[in-house]
């Protein structure tokens, strides 16, 4: 056994010891698996730091720590396992629960992106037909507006939906 795998093992050993607490620094970290490689501060590699207290654990917040990050980590679950404490630089975090709400929710639910977008887009698209009717109108001398009336009759036939609050708050996620 090399020098390095027999240092290693002597850690991980000593790793197993329940309720201990390393620092280190971020090596990889593998979103799909929510796990992560930490560069233990004795030069030392430990695989498989849980970003979530718990493999099942569906609910809640994962903190996604950036690479080079300092990071603090804890055993759970036993000898063995550790997960993510704290992280001094964050890539991402992900949130999975039923609501979330910031700064007291004052301001309402957040928008739904795509549908403040699809809104967005069709008064677009209907102030550009009302472009394109007075592009292709011609004034016609002593009509009263009949010609304009004519060419725009397609156009100021159709409504537009108001907005409806509901129709683009997301109330789950309020600021």
């Amino acid at each position: 056994m090399t020098q390095i795998a027999a240092k290693l093992e002597d850690k991980l050993r000593a790793l197993q010891r329940e309720g201990e607490i390393w620092a280190g620094s971020v090596v990889s970290v593998d979103e799909d698996e929510a796990t992560m490689v930490v560069l233990l501060d004795d030069d030392n590699q430990l695989p498989d730091v849980m970003l979530r207290a718990a493999v099942d654990d569906l609910k809640g917040i994962v903190l996604l720590p950036e690479v080079g990050s300092r990071v603090i980590i804890g055993s759970v679950d036993g000898p063995g396992r550790y997960a993510l404490i704290r992280a001094s630089q964050l890539a991402k975090v992900l949130i999975n629960c039923d609501q979330v709400i910031i700064n007291e929710g004052e301001f309402g639910g957040l928008p739904k992106v795509e549908a403040l977008v699809d809104k967005i887009n069709a008064l677009e698209d209907d102030l550009n037909k009302l472009k394109k009717v007075f592009q292709a109108w011609t004034p016609v001398a002593q009509d009263g507006g009949a010609a304009l009336k004519a060419a725009s009759a397609t156009w100021a036939g159709t409504t537009i939906q108001r907005t409806k609050k509901g129709d683009i708050e997301n109330t789950k996620v309020q600021h």
